[in-house]
């Protein structure tokens, strides 16, 4: 796919926002609240003793437990790292929207519809937190769950 491609330009594609980009920002600000919210609430299920849970959480087969439970022990800095690289990938999708032929990058007509949904949202709007969250949680979950 990015075979003779020039990943500096790739890689400046999922660079995270700098200051100017006051869009994007908002964008990954989303992200970090959305992994943070998500953490929480696997670590609830942890609290109210729903421990077969996180066996379905591990699993990669739709209607199928996992031999091994979900961790729920997180450091800080692992959160902080997985959201960053989900906010790159969100940046490089943002980024090339529109313009996905050029990188040979095919989105499903949802996934498309929530990018654009998306970068009105932040454009155009001034989104308060929670309706930004429900837009980046959506795109997320339609991103991670796409069939081929």
């Amino acid at each position: 796919m990015f075979k003779e491609r020039d990943m500096k330009k790739l890689v400046n594609l999922a660079r995270l926002p700098n200051n100017a980009e006051i869009s994007l920002k908002m964008m990954c600000d989303s992200v970090a609240r959305v992994i943070k919210n998500c953490t929480v609430g696997v670590m609830n299920c942890e609290d109210r003793n729903w421990n077969l849970i996180s066996f379905w959480l591990t699993s990669s087969e739709q209607g199928k437990a996992d031999l091994k439970p979900f961790r729920t022990y997180f450091k800080d800095s692992t959160i902080e790292l997985y959201s960053g690289y989900w906010q790159q990938f969100l940046c490089f999708c943002l980024r090339i929207l529109g313009e996905e032929f050029r990188y040979e990058v095919k989105f499903k007509s949802k996934q498309r519809r929530l990018l654009k949904r998306l970068r009105e949202m932040v454009k155009l709007e001034d989104p308060t937190d929670n309706e930004l969250n429900k837009i980046v949680q959506k795109l997320s979950v339609e991103m991670i769950t796409h069939s081929d």
